[in-house]
């Protein structure tokens, strides 16, 4: 059953960071504004077939990003990207490109069987040159990759021991979490999170899907936090972090990759490195191999 799941997530992600590549390609510095750049990511998510979005970035401030977010830091707005979730973030009209910045796509898209599936994918990009801020980006890099090679050891059975190897990781690399979600579990109904489940199956008699099937669903996830324990087994998850530093003068660094926990083997879906190449970015994977090992197994 997850190996459908995998295939049809796998290929309505490749179609978002097709979508991401295209924009960030179009951008042009101290030129195009968040707004001017959503819209170019939408139309690029049209143009690849997607047709409906699941997460509601914007919302709360009473506009539709059909689930993107767009957001740039620069020298006189630093923190742009700082923010711990997207649902009160909108897109400005005055903030314009300066090299860095992060993009989301959430494509869902229900198939003719009526199964729910969702694409998900998410970067920060820096086109620029400064040895500070490219040093911080492969420092997350770096974290994002032990994280998930320590999710993808067929060792690793729960979502809290995932959790605590970013903790163990994150704290030796001077690093803090800011994502924060709204629908994890926790007392006050919000809590520290860094990733969550792909439900499945989910199954809709319409092609679009309700706002209450929305929440039906969420109310489905199980997340990477340290409240909640649930076996990886039979299920895609996200690692996606929101990682800030000391030091670092901007908001936040995010990479959202996904992996599937298949009976015999874990699988890693199409990721950033893919958009990396093809945006001027491999300089953050020259030092990849320096974290391939699996970390933290005594």
């Amino acid at each position: 059953m997850i190996e459908r799941q995998l295939s049809l997530c796998t290929e309505l992600r490749t179609k978002s960071i097709h979508a991401v590549v295209e924009t960030i390609r179009c951008l042009e510095y101290g030129s195009t504004t968040e707004q001017q750049a959503l819209q170019r990511l939408i139309g690029a998510l049209h143009a690849n077939g997607v047709q409906d979005y699941w997460y509601p970035s914007g919302e709360d401030r009473g506009v539709n990003q059909f689930g993107c977010i767009v957001a740039f830091d620069t020298e006189s707005c630093p923190s742009r990207t700082g923010f711990a979730n997207a649902r009160g973030l909108s897109c400005s009209a005055e903030v314009r490109w300066e090299g860095l910045g992060y993009f989301y796509v959430s494509p869902q898209h229900v198939t003719s069987a009526g199964e729910i599936v969702w694409g998900d994918f998410g970067c920060s990009i820096y086109t620029g040159y400064s040895e500070s801020i490219r040093d911080f980006f492969v420092r997350s890099w770096r974290l994002s990759e032990v994280v998930l090679n320590y999710a993808i050891d067929t060792r690793t059975r729960t979502s809290r021991e995932v959790y605590r190897e970013y903790l163990r990781t994150a704290q030796r690399m001077g690093v803090q979490n800011l994502a924060l979600s709204t629908t994890a579990p926790s007392v006050n109904a919000s809590a520290v999170s860094m990733g969550h489940s792909f439900p499945w199956p989910v199954r809709t008699a319409t092609p679009m899907v309700s706002s209450e099937q929305r929440r039906s669903i969420a109310a489905m996830r199980r997340f990477v936090d340290e409240s909640s324990e649930t076996a990886l087994q039979g299920a895609i998850w996200s690692v996606e972090s929101r990682d800030h530093a000391l030091g670092y003068p901007y908001g936040a660094i995010s990479f959202h990759r996904l992996f599937a926990a298949l009976p015999l083997r874990r699988v890693v879906l199409p990721d950033c490195s893919e958009l990396f190449c093809r945006v001027g970015m491999d300089w953050i994977l020259d030092d990849v191999a320096a974290v391939r090992p699996v970390v933290g197994r005594g």
